[in-house]
């Protein structure tokens, strides 16, 4: 048993001895570095790097302003017809088919005692006649607040001369129960057919008057005559 095992054990060594002296196998050669290109990495900062710039903000254009489209007021048709003045009698009123638009603009709902009211009285030919010369009569209406049966009203009113630049008064303010008032017309001048007029008017009832239902009138006339052409009325209720 022992000088089996002491052969066995020499042969072991000369064969390890063997194999590592005969052996020609070539070393396993080490991985190359794995070179990084230079596009794709970032280099560490220096002190000498250059400094980096900041990007400068963009002004910003100013938005030009929108325009808001002009709502033009309608301008006063011109009626494509042609007519004369048609004859009729002093403080008459002419057809309707010769009137003009006449407008009100202002009155309110209601009206105080003592406290003056603007309205504005609004004149556009729209009829086929070229009237020569018109005026305009502007009168306080009669009213459930006079106190008396005929419903005068009692107050003052006066109309806004331009070219002066003053408050005109009226020599008769207030409608009567005839048509006399027709006479006490103002801004008289040509109206030919397509022209718009505009007055201003002040009224002031008197504190004297009761409440009531009551209104102002206005009348286009010719200042020949003079006659109606057109009138027009504004309600309101009168208050203390």
């Amino acid at each position: 048993m022992f000088k089996r095992a002491f052969f066995v054990m020499p042969a072991l060594g000369f064969g390890l001895a063997a194999l590592v002296g005969c052996s020609t196998a070539t070393p396993t050669a080490a991985p190359a570095p794995v070179v990084t290109s230079s596009s794709s990495s970032s280099a560490a900062p220096t002190s000498s790097s250059a400094p980096v710039e900041k990007p400068q903000p963009v002004a910003e254009k100013p938005q030009a302003a929108v325009e808001k489209p002009v709502v033009k007021q309608p301008e006063c048709a011109v009626n494509p017809a042609d007519a004369p003045v048609p004859p009729a009698d002093p403080y008459t009123t002419l057809p309707t088919e010769y009137g003009v638009q006449l407008k009100i603009a202002g009155a309110p709902e209601v009206v105080k005692v003592g406290k003056p009211v603007e309205v504005e009285v609004t004149l556009c030919n729209n009829s086929p006649v070229a009237y020569p010369e018109v005026g305009v009569v502007f009168a306080i209406a009669r009213c459930s607040c006079a106190g008396d049966p005929s419903h005068i009203s009692r107050g003052t009113a006066a109309w806004f001369d331009t070219a002066s630049g003053s408050w005109i008064d009226l020599k008769q303010p207030v409608m009567g129960t005839g048509m006399d008032y027709l006479s006490q017309f103002s801004k008289r001048q040509p109206l030919p057919k397509g022209k718009t007029v505009t007055v201003r008017y002040r009224f002031t009832f008197d504190r004297s008057m009761g409440e009531g239902d009551g209104g102002v009138v206005a009348t286009a006339v010719t200042t020949n005559g003079p006659m109606a052409i057109s009138e027009v009325r504004a309600p309101f209720k009168v208050r203390h």
